[in-house]
């Protein structure tokens, strides 16, 4: 009696086990639908932050996927090291990419040596007016 009822719990256990598997990937899925998976990937060692929320740090080359709803979006990708740029841009997500996912990749760009951060996004922005600027003239 004791070998059947030992089966019993060994088969409730497993199967009650499981279900509540089930349940929390359906929880999971529920939570992401709805949503839209953007997947980032940086050069180099770099904390991502969302609209002033902070999602952790990410390494060289590794992908960080993040749920995001519809709207536009300012990602920030302040690098650990100093050698680096902070790299900042804006992205929108329309509904019609709701439950659908993208990767980007962010290129940070190499620090010069005594900078401040807003001197290196002045600089950064004057070479892509400069760019801008000879195309123009090219065209």
């Amino acid at each position: 009696m004791k070998f059947y009822f030992r089966i019993l719990l060994c088969y409730c256990c497993i199967f009650f086990g499981l279900q509540s598997n089930n349940i929390y990937a359906q929880n999971r899925a529920v939570s992401a639908a709805g949503k839209f998976t953007l997947k980032i990937q940086t050069n180099t060692e770099c904390s991502i932050i969302i609209d002033g929320d902070s999602k952790g740090t990410l390494k060289a080359g590794e992908l960080m996927p993040v749920l995001l709803g519809a709207g536009t979006f300012k990602i920030t990708a302040k690098p650990v090291s100093k050698d680096f740029n902070v790299f900042s841009t804006t992205y929108e997500v329309t509904k019609e990419n709701i439950n659908k996912e993208n990767q980007i990749s962010l290129e940070l760009t190499p620090a010069k040596s005594g900078g401040t951060e807003e001197e290196s996004e002045s600089w950064f922005m004057k070479k892509i007016n400069n760019i801008i600027e000879k195309r123009k003239l090219t065209w």
